[in-house]
């Protein structure tokens, strides 16, 4: 961990501030816990899998997925999204 990066220092900011509202006071720099936060981290690095749509590459950061799991990316989701509410269906709850 590169402590002397401006990324750092945000970082350790917003942990200092986030720990003094969780715990009422700040606990210590942000590196000290490096060990700890990447405990649950992917040991194996980040995998790749074939969308369910296109076929393109979907990184995915766990294996923990059913053997049957299908996966789209982001742009796809967007693509493929319903269009929002109107307001008057949103108002007719019997509808939603």
């Amino acid at each position: 961990m590169n402590t002397n990066s401006p990324v750092y220092a945000q970082l350790n900011k917003a942990w200092k501030a986030t720990c003094k509202v969780l715990f009422g006071e700040e606990i210590g720099e942000l590196k000290e816990y490096e060990e700890w936060l990447k405990e649950y981290m992917s040991v194996t690095g980040k995998r790749k899998r074939k969308s369910h749509i296109s076929g393109k590459d979907v990184t995915v950061v766990f294996d923990e997925y059913c053997k049957d799991a299908r996966f789209v990316s982001l742009d796809e989701v967007k693509e493929k999204s319903i269009e929002p509410l109107t307001i008057n269906e949103i108002k007719d709850i019997d509808r939603l």
